[in-house]
């Protein structure tokens, strides 16, 4: 199975339909949407899907959409899709979802705005790494100095 990518729109998970086309074994990914258009209406009952404008390349091409859909519209599609991997991409979704809520792992998104988040703030901090060190640290300190000229480089 494909190592599914969770992004946040709208401060909600979301899944990208050919992600999930994917998983769910589609020889072409972009056959999901005609799934997901059919399915429409049901999955409203679960939140309306973003959905974002897409040219198909730099050249410029015939505009499409892309959905992202959230936990439930996912597993929803997956368990319409009829695919021989249905069942094992519906474990996967669930699996993938749990994590980043859970907090074990953070979508692509928000990894790269933490990321550079840091590095803004990394300057900032390395003066003041000094006075932190004994609230980072507590009961290390007074045998840090022995542990570092003890190394053997």
């Amino acid at each position: 199975m494909n190592d599914l990518t969770i992004h946040t729109i709208e401060n909600e998970l979301r899944i990208l339909d050919t992600d999930l086309g994917k998983e769910l074994g589609y020889a072409n990914p972009l056959k999901i949407r005609e799934l997901i258009i059919r399915h429409k209406s049901s999955l409203e009952a679960f939140g309306v899907p973003p959905v974002v404008g897409k040219t198909s390349g730099s050249a410029g091409g015939r505009p499409t959409e892309e959905f992202y859909l959230n936990k439930s519209q996912g597993i929803f599609i997956t368990t319409q899709a009829g695919t021989p991997t249905a069942i094992s991409a519906t474990v996967n979704v669930i699996k993938k979802f749990d994590e980043y809520e859970r907090g074990s792992r953070l979508p692509t998104d928000m990894q790269a705005d933490r990321i550079a988040k840091l590095e803004t703030m990394l300057p900032a901090l390395l003066p003041a790494l000094p006075a932190l060190l004994p609230a980072l640290l507590p009961g290390m300190l007074p045998t840090l100095p022995n542990r570092i000229s003890s190394a053997r480089w």
